[in-house]
């Protein structure tokens, strides 16, 4: 886990920046898109932490059939950042229990 003190470097920039132009093209490159945000994960800011793996489990959850993955990442997006619940974190976790019921 990244801590307070890491700083954004060109590195964390240029995979989110790739990410996003793999998710841009006319079929979206999920694995190129998956390496680049785990990759991004592991030098991150801590701010960012919540916010890259609610990508990666928004990315799980649409584009895969690991929805227990995605549930995961969901939920550690969740324990980073309890206290500033994010609306999305919550529609996510709500799309996998639903789904998990049905």
């Amino acid at each position: 886990m990244a801590s307070s003190a890491t700083p954004i470097t060109p590195e964390y920039v240029a995979l989110l920046r790739l990410a996003h132009s793999l998710g841009k093209e006319a079929i979206p490159r999920v694995a190129g898109i998956r390496a680049c945000l785990e990759a991004a994960l592991s030098i991150c800011p801590a701010d960012d932490e919540a916010i890259l793996h609610l990508e990666i489990g928004n990315l799980l959850f649409h584009r895969t059939s690991e929805k227990q993955k995605a549930k995961e990442h969901f939920e550690r997006a969740h324990r980073l950042d309890e206290t500033n619940v994010d609306p999305e974190v919550v529609i996510s976790l709500c799309q996998i229990y639903i789904a998990e019921v049905f």
